[in-house]
């Protein structure tokens, strides 16, 4: 018995030593990158390879870990990686070995992602190496789309949000009630600084928000679990309204394959327009409208006759809304008629139109919220299994042309983007145009026999915490002298306003004489009756001064050659010395957001004019008079659309 005890000792001892002698295994001599997948909590990372040796550290899924050398103990593999300064050795079952990135590298360059993309898509090639990312380059540049982007009511922000978010263009900021003006509810102006940040993909270049990128065309691998997990928290996961379907989810799943829309996208947006309890018209129970379903709020705005409730309701009857089921589909529908095949096929390119699917730039956008695509990526992701995670999913990112060297910070401060003035002058001289906040472009004549100095003043809106610069005394030689006037808002964002001043060195007895003005156009306050798309030929066809002359200016200051006129723009009119004797802004007929032409944005705008959402002043308004009769009322609005569908 002894003797069969000693034998059976002796084996377990040779077992042991067996199990734990280090044996290479395939890994390459250099060191390798490796991700560490498939964890349900952590990873452990002992001093040798074996159970048995003791833990020096933890890693979880999604690190990445450099691999050094391999072994074999337990039975096992294990992989020698560099840790904590040392080294250590984890079970090589749950290291993903990443392969040579030269080809990535490659194909990065070839894409045409700039270096400043390169380091985001390395890490996440990294975590998902069988990821493919796609450069989609866009056509308009970057100042031109953040310009556009920015304008008054295309992008908004929660009137909760920090100051530095909030804009302080025309239409945005209330000076006489010091507040900022409610565009749709709680919903403020976005300021430039925000809007550069959300459309900067840079920003967005990690393996969650990344799938704002991703097509939103039809999965076969989404689970109804996955949808249950995006609804989570909402009524959509109780009791399905009708015997038609046992749950939302499969209502969702349906109307996704009938469609061809990513199933996850619909629940996701879904969650967005109906919140955790849902409107009367998710319901049925909009007064009038029973059993009318409308998930995806379409058509649902406050108008002077009916609320939006009521006007979701009627559009849902117009389509035979009468069933969830019908509901949810036709909003799929929609999406993919007029959104997804409109080149709009990414969460991010339904929020920002900067793709021309037929329909134009910037004015085409599901939702004025500028944080949408970032918020509904995470809904997206959340509701992704692994097994789907690790597949070979496709993202179009894109890619702008002259964007800044470096990705576009996000503005967190409560510090405002005040950098406005309220006054400026030239000493002893007046200035033209009148002042106004917004304009930042003046002119200014002095006569004298001798070169001369002025002095400048300026007042900023904000005069506690704003500054400007370029005011005092300013030398004038004979001919155009420019003085600029920097004001930087306490945020740091700057605004430049320009002052043109001439120098006429006149003898006391040279004759003057004073312009004339012929036009077909009505000259008041402001020129009247241009018509949209003009050009400077085409006005000067109708405009003329003799015993003078006169030229154009845009807002931003630069004068007007070829240009098409636009509402805003500045004629000046000049006598036989050159010396400025009047000026006018000009009100292009219709065009109440100053880009010279009229598109459904100048519609929309001047429906929020009427709701009172949205209010005009100055030459904006005067635009909005589409019909010339002095007044602006709904014929306006009607004279408006019928221009928009050629009719006018």
């Amino acid at each position: 018995m002894k003797k069969y005890n000693k034998i059976i000792l002796s084996v377990i001892m040779t077992i042991v030593m067996v199990c734990t002698v280090i044996v290479p295994i395939s890994v390459s001599a250099a060191s390798q990158k490796g991700v560490v997948t498939g964890i349900t909590s952590y990873l452990n990372v002992r001093s040798s390879p074996g159970t048995g040796y003791s833990i020096i550290g933890k890693l979880y899924n999604n690190e990445t870990v450099t691999v050094v050398g391999s072994a074999t103990g337990d039975g096992i593999d294990w992989f020698k990686i560099e840790f904590d300064d040392g080294y250590g050795y984890v079970s090589a079952e749950f290291i993903k070995l990443i392969e040579d990135d030269t080809n990535f590298e490659n194909y990065l360059t070839e894409q045409g992602f700039p270096e400043s993309y390169k380091d985001g898509l390395r890490t996440i090639h990294e975590q998902h190496p069988e990821w493919i990312f796609v450069a989609q380059h866009i056509g308009p540049d970057w100042a031109t789309v953040i310009r556009n982007e920015s304008k008054v009511g295309v992008n908004l922000v929660p009137a909760s949000s920090p100051a530095e978010q909030k804009s302080f263009e025309e239409d945005a900021f209330d000076f006489e009630k010091n507040t900022w003006k409610g565009l749709d509810g709680s919903w403020v102006a976005a300021s430039e600084q925000i809007v550069s940040w959300a459309i900067d993909p840079r920003n967005f270049l990690d393996d969650s928000y990344i799938f704002q990128f991703e097509k939103l065309s039809y999965v076969s691998d989404h689970t109804l679990s996955g949808i249950n997990g995006i609804l989570s928290g909402t009524f959509m996961t109780g009791e399905y309204p009708d015997d038609e379907f046992s749950s939302f989810a499969e209502a969702i799943m349906q109307a996704a394959k009938q469609s061809q829309v990513s199933a996850y996208h619909l629940a996701s947006r879904l969650k967005q327009e109906q919140g955790s309890k849902g409107n009367p018209l998710a319901h049925g129970t909009v007064e009038g409208y029973k059993d009318y379903y409308n998930y995806f709020n379409v058509g649902a705005y406050d108008t002077d006759t009916n609320g939006m409730y009521v006007n979701g309701a009627i559009y849902a009857k117009n389509k035979g809304w009468n069933t969830p089921y019908k509901a949810i589909l036709g909003g799929a529908e929609l999406l993919a008629k007029q959104y997804i095949a409109k080149e709009q096929d990414t969460l991010y390119l339904q929020k920002f139109d900067v793709t021309d699917g037929g329909n134009g730039y910037y004015n085409h956008q599901y939702m004025t919220n500028v944080f949408a695509p970032s918020s509904e990526s995470l809904k997206m992701v959340s509701a992704y299994s692994d097994d789907l995670i690790n597949s070979p999913l496709v993202f179009y990112i894109p890619v702008y042309k002259n964007m800044p060297a470096t990705a576009c910070p996000k503005p967190t401060s409560s510090r405002n983007n005040n950098n406005l003035l309220d006054s400026l002058s030239v000493s002893g001289y007046p200035i033209s145009p009148s002042f106004y906040r917004y304009t930042t472009e003046y002119s200014a004549t002095v006569e004298a026999t001798a070169p001369t100095t002025v002095t400048i003043s300026a007042q900023t809106s904000n005069t506690t915490y704003a500054t400007v610069s370029g005011t005092g005394e300013f030398d004038l030689k004979e001919g155009l002298n420019t003085a600029t006037l920097i004001v930087t808002a306490p945020s740091g964002v700057k605004r430049t306003y320009t002052l043109k001043i001439t120098l006429k060195i006149v003898e006391e007895d040279q004759p003057v004489l004073n312009p004339e003005i012929k036009t077909e156009y009505m000259i008041g306050k402001y020129i009247t009756g241009v018509a949209p798309n003009t050009t400077l030929a085409d006005f000067a066809e109708k405009f003329s001064v003799s015993n003078g002359s006169f030229k154009i200016f845009g807002i931003s200051g630069y004068e007007v050659s070829d240009d098409n006129l636009s509402t805003a723009h500045t004629l000046r009119i000049y006598n036989t010395r050159g010396v400025e004797t009047a000026s006018y802004q000009i009100a292009v007929i219709g065009d109440n957001n100053g880009d010279g032409l009229i598109t459904s944005v100048d519609l929309l705008r001047m429906q929020r004019q009427m709701l009172s959402t949205m209010e005009f002043k100055g030459v904006y308004l005067k635009a909005c008079d589409v019909n010339l009769d002095g007044v602006i009322d709904v014929a306006d609005l009607i004279y408006e659309q019928s221009y928009i569908l050629g009719l006018a």
